[in-house]
Parts: C-alpha cells; sequence; structure tokens
C-alpha cells in the first residue's frame, strides 16, 4: 500500500507501548509527557483501552486526527494520533 504524507512544521513521534493504559498513572504520565514534548505523533501500542475511556483520553490529548487498529484476540490495539495542522496521514 502507497501512503503519502504532507509535513509543514516541526516534526516529533513518541512512541509509548502502554500495557497498563487503565491506571490514573498512565493518564496523568501520557498528559503530562504530551505537554513536555509536544509530538506531532504520538502512536500508542498495546493500549487496550476502549469506549468512553479511549474518548476521554482522545480528549485529553487534544489531537485532532487519529487512527486506531483494534484489538485482535492476544494482540492489543495500536492508535496513533497526529496534529493535521502540521502532517496529514
Amino acid at each position: 500500500m502507497d501512503k503519502q504524507f504532507t509535513r509543514s512544521g516541526s516534526l516529533s513521534i513518541m512512541i509509548w507501548n502502554c500495557q497498563r493504559a487503565e491506571s490514573r498513572l498512565f493518564y496523568g504520565s501520557l498528559v503530562e509527557l504530551r505537554r513536555l514534548y509536544d509530538p506531532t505523533i504520538l502512536a500508542l501500542m498495546e493500549i487496550k483501552i476502549s469506549g468512553s475511556s479511549a474518548k476521554e483520553l482522545e480528549r485529553r490529548l487534544n489531537f485532532d486526527s487519529n487512527y486506531k487498529v483494534e484489538a485482535q484476540g492476544f494482540r492489543g490495539v495500536i492508535w496513533v494520533l497526529w496534529k493535521s495542522s502540521i502532517m496529514d496521514l
């Protein structure tokens, strides 16, 4: 599959394999890391959250675009969030 993207501005990527994403410590840590490093793209792997928890996390992180590959069996979710004002994936 051919993937194209455009970029306007600086680019930074944060990737986190976060297996205990349902904890308050995770939420606080991720929001603080987002504030400190302001990544353009954030990839969360093995996140294993869905529904209202996922929506709340999305709201708190304040990215305007995302793509999620849902869990299949023992494989966890991969969730990529990005700022569409800087990058279009």
